[in-house]
């Protein structure tokens, strides 16, 4: 067994951040400010990527997720970033792969969602211990209800699976528009969104700060700073 001493952790393993945001938050475009990233991308990510330098792996199906994982395990020595794009989207397949298993009858709705929950939580699990990488897995946004209350979460089929990933990840934040129309980041639970900040150096609001060249200094790139407490952590990977 190898005793490690938690100081630096961070800095050299990595921060573990599950974003999420409307459909128009434009969570993937913060992909350019996370130094060298690539993308893992079951959505259209080079359509808002196509005019920066950022490496892309398109998925249809959960074989080539997996084959996704490997080539970035294998590779994190050339990255500062991995996007996951997106968990929403990866759930619905999921889900659409285990309904046509043929493993299910109409009695067994209770077990396959169960599955699905394991299947989410192992993936999650997976990108969320790779070292020496940071990890942002992206998801779309939902209003959850419980009895009188609202909250909006990320959207995860399966609200057993949605718990269980916000425990995961070290920083869950919300990307969104305020009143005066400027993109911001909320790092802590209110009475409106589901957050966390496990690195207790992010406000409760963190402004996202808009550019429209690759910089670590703006939008999602300045929150891993400040997570990692300002430790230049972009490399010339």
């Amino acid at each position: 067994m190898e005793v490690k001493n938690s100081k630096g952790l961070a800095k050299t393993g990595g921060v573990r951040i599950l974003m999420y945001g409307s459909s128009s938050a434009s969570k993937t475009y913060q992909a350019i400010h996370t130094g060298k990233t690539i993308v893992i991308s079951s959505e259209k990510a080079d359509l808002t990527l196509n005019e920066y330098d950022v490496d892309i792996l398109h998925i249809t199906s959960l074989s080539e997720l997996k084959s996704a994982y490997k080539f970035v395990e294998k590779n994190v020595d050339k990255y500062d970033t991995v996007f996951i794009d997106s968990l929403t989207d990866i759930g619905e397949q999921i889900v659409t792969e285990l309904k046509d298993s043929g493993n299910y009858t109409a009695s067994d709705t209770f077990k396959m969602w169960a599955d699905f929950t394991d299947l989410m939580v192992k993936i999650s699990k997976s990108f969320r211990d790779l070292q020496g990488i940071n990890v942002v897995l992206i998801a779309l946004e939902e209003s959850v209800k419980n009895g009188f209350d609202e909250k909006i979460m990320p959207q995860i089929p399966a609200k057993k699976a949605q718990k269980k990933l916000i425990s995961l990840y070290d920083i869950v934040i919300r990307l969104c528009v305020n009143e005066n129309g400027d993109r911001e980041f909320i790092c802590h639970s209110n009475v409106e969104s589901e957050a966390r900040d496990r690195s207790g150096n992010l406000e409760r609001i963190e402004p996202c700060v808009f550019s429209k060249k690759q910089n670590i200094n703006a939008g999602l790139g300045k929150i891993i700073t400040k997570a990692l407490k300002g430790d230049d952590w972009s490399s010339s990977k």
